[in-house]
């Protein structure tokens, strides 16, 4: 018999918070926190909405997007999050994990930064998220 603790989805979305606190602080990659969630697929562990979430809020944080487009900074890093976010969303497709409210609007409110401050960005897209919110009966 093992004394050993095994982990679990609550045990990686834990470390994927502390990648959070890295990547923001400049010490990771938006990349590793992706091949994170990988990796636990690769052990037989399925990420849940929770872990999608925080790679998407990671996006976020990891571009700075608020202060970026506050002050009108160089906009490349949230054109990346916004390409990050697109990328995160197609391998939530393929673990076929449901977006829940909180994905959506993390979603819709990179897109409204986006769009408000002339990044280049689908403008339908929020019509279409909206729609499969309807779909999926996820109240706003």
């Amino acid at each position: 018999e093992s004394n050993q603790v095994q982990p679990d989805v609550f045990t990686f979305n834990t470390a994927l918070s502390a990648y959070s606190v890295l990547c923001r602080l400049g010490n990771l990659s938006f990349q590793s926190s992706m091949d994170f969630v990988k990796r636990m697929k690769a052990i037989e562990i399925q990420p849940d909405v929770v872990s999608f979430n925080t790679l998407m809020k990671i996006s976020f944080d990891s571009a700075d997007l608020k202060s970026t487009i506050r002050n009108k900074k160089n906009l490349m890093p949230a054109t990346r999050a916004l390409r990050e976010m697109d990328e995160i969303l197609e391998v939530m497709k393929e673990f076929g994990v449901k977006r829940d409210v909180v994905s959506f609007n993390i979603l819709f409110h990179s897109a409204a930064l986006a769009c408000k401050n002339g990044i280049e960005y689908n403008a339908s897209q929020p019509l279409l998220w909206l729609e499969e919110m309807r779909c999926s009966d996820v109240k706003p």
